[in-house]
């Protein structure tokens, strides 16, 4: 469900509650308070401590947070586990659930590595991508493993927020599919020209299209 904005008698097309939203969610514009109880993103609303009730938690749009913990904790994607949409409300809008994003930033490594992009996928539930093991990210510090390294799927958990990461919705992918590619441990093969992080993730993105 999207944000409530609009509120119309069905027989007589008058406007019987509007409301604005700023891009976290505060409530700007409320010509009817308590008139019905849904708000931003289809939560809750509760006028009397501004925040909005999604089952597993409060959200309050004065902060930008969470007022709890991600109940499924880091495999939500975010190393904030109180974080909003990975803390950029106006990029990531997935009021389904369901968008599915290729993310990459410039591999930290020597030449001729650092030429090309580290990328990996981040869907409403997990970011992860090819690495060599876990606990180490990939294409960081300098430090990815050499060619012919066995790899595996990783854990990427917070690396779409970062300054120098960009992540790009991919239209008519089934994210139910992609995550079910990326179980944690799976064994991709050896580190080489032909099997690295964008193969990878052109095969699941690929495998994974609605058609």
């Amino acid at each position: 469900m999207t944000s409530i904005r609009l509120v119309i008698d069905a027989e007589t097309g008058q406007i019987g509650q509007r409301l604005d939203y700023d891009a976290w969610g505060r409530v700007t514009h409320d010509s009817q308070p308590g008139f019905q109880p849904f708000g931003f993103a289809g939560g809750l609303y509760d006028p009397d401590t501004g925040l909005t009730r999604f089952g597993a938690r409060d959200y309050d749009a004065e902060t930008g947070r969470w007022t709890a913990k991600d109940p499924i904790l880091f495999n939500g994607g975010d190393s904030n586990l109180y974080g909003y949409v990975l803390q950029d409300p106006v990029n990531f809008v997935d009021p389904e659930g369901k968008d599915v994003y290729v993310c990459s930033r410039p591999a930290d490594l020597p030449f001729p590595m650092n030429m090309a992009n580290h990328e990996w996928i981040l869907t409403d539930s997990i970011e992860r991508g090819m690495g060599a093991r876990e606990g180490v990210i990939p294409a960081q510090d300098g430090d990815s493993g050499m060619p012919g390294d066995p790899v595996f799927v990783v854990n990427h958990i917070g690396e779409g927020a970062q300054e120098n990461s960009r992540c790009v919705k991919q239209p008519d992918v089934d994210e139910d599919c992609v995550n079910s590619a990326l179980w944690l441990g799976r064994p991709l093969g050896r580190w080489g020209p032909t099997n690295q992080c964008q193969s990878f993730v052109n095969e699941i993105i690929n495998g994974c299209r609605i058609r």
